[in-house]
């Protein structure tokens, strides 16, 4: 069975807040379940947001939840930084346009 995280946008004003320097561990997953940020090292990806931390700004929890790695799938280092990049950047602008988006990934 797919899982997915469902985020819905609203456009929040920016606030100063902290990013944890690496994603962590989801602590409500089992430990022998739980993914690891090492998990990561030299395997030839990178740690994708599914809800980006830059959606996240509303609150510091929010954003420390965003780097969850139950929040976190490898993607390709050039879809990541590129493609991923803009469909995010797509999804903030309709945020502009309509009151309610809702986007789905998993």
């Amino acid at each position: 069975r797919s899982q997915c995280l469902s985020l819905s946008l609203s456009p929040f004003p920016a606030t100063s807040l902290l990013s944890p320097l690496f994603p962590q561990a989801d602590c409500s997953i089992p430990v022998p379940f739980q993914a690891k940020s090492s998990d990561y090292d030299k395997s030839g990806y990178s740690r994708g947001h599914m809800a980006p931390a830059a959606d996240c700004k509303q609150s510091q929890k929010a954003m420390d939840h965003s780097f969850l790695l139950t929040n976190i799938v490898p993607q390709d280092f050039d879809n990541n930084e590129n493609y991923w990049a803009m469909l995010e950047g797509m999804c903030r602008g309709l945020t502009k346009r309509y009151q309610d988006v809702h986007v789905i990934s998993g």
